[in-house]
């Protein structure tokens, strides 16, 4: 629930030599081990931006009492951790500044929110995220030389668009698909969520660095988790929600 219990795992992991990893599925796709590449060859050039938006309508505003902080609710943890694990992906963990705008529910959960994260070089990445509507649910990455755009859902996506900004002034667009496997046909009944087959990815991902004697895995190690972690305590109490978990810090 927060940076404090987050770091007890990890130092735990580490007193113990036991294998962790926190389970972003994200970053185990294929179409994500292509952004890396995109961004490590400079295809974009210096980026700049990161922006990320998520938005899924599971709250009810008739009800929105029932939207809790005691019981761990809040849209930041339960789905704004996909476009902040973007931001951290390509500017690292130690912005500058981080500014915070929401609302919480008269339960004291966080219903929507927008983050700013600046970091050193110029670079921003701005966050947006919301249990009261559907947004784009995508990602846009943006450099001096072009820019990565990670369509609806991004956080499971199944292409990636890149634009580079030419030197005689036009754009050149290439967009390259990435389609989720194929589900085992022993599989009778339907997922609950789009994409879910792809949770073979993470699976795949978690069992080599396991057989290669690893404790995490580079896709997402603790140390990333803990700082996230820490981030999102500074972004909700910027928006005043607090978590029975908090009491003991």
């Amino acid at each position: 629930m927060n940076a404090k219990q987050t770091e007890s795992v990890v130092e735990l992991a580490k007193t113990k030599k036991l294998f962790l990893m926190e389970g972003v599925w994200t970053r185990c796709f294929p179409f994500l081990r292509y952004v890396r590449q995109l961004i490590h060859e400079g295809t974009i050039g210096d980026v700049h931006h990161v922006h990320g938006d998520i938005g899924i309508p599971y709250v009810n505003l008739k009800n929105e009492a029932n939207f809790c902080s005691s019981s761990g609710d809040g849209a930041l943890l339960g789905i704004g951790i996909y476009p902040l694990s973007f931001v951290t992906l390509v500017f690292g963990t130690k912005p500058l500044k981080i500014t915070t705008t929401g609302k919480t529910s008269s339960g004291g959960a966080d219903m929507y929110g927008s983050a700013t994260l600046e970091f050193s070089g110029n670079r921003i990445g701005t966050i947006n995220f919301t249990a009261l509507a559907s947004l784009g649910n995508s990602v846009t990455i943006t450099g001096s030389k072009g820019r990565i755009r990670i369509p609806a859902p991004a956080h499971c996506a199944t292409e990636v668009t890149v634009t580079q900004f030419l030197e005689n002034g036009t754009q050149q667009t290439k967009t390259m698909q990435f389609p989720w496997p194929t589900p085992s046909t022993n599989i009778a009944a339907p997922f609950n969520y789009p994409g879910s087959e792809a949770l073979v990815y993470e699976a795949e991902t978690v069992t080599k660095a396991i057989g290669n004697g690893q404790l995490q895995c580079d896709e997402y190690p603790p140390e990333e988790s803990l700082a996230i972690a820490k981030f999102m305590d500074e972004i909700r109490g910027a928006m005043g929600v607090v978590y029975p978990a908090d009491a003991a810090l």
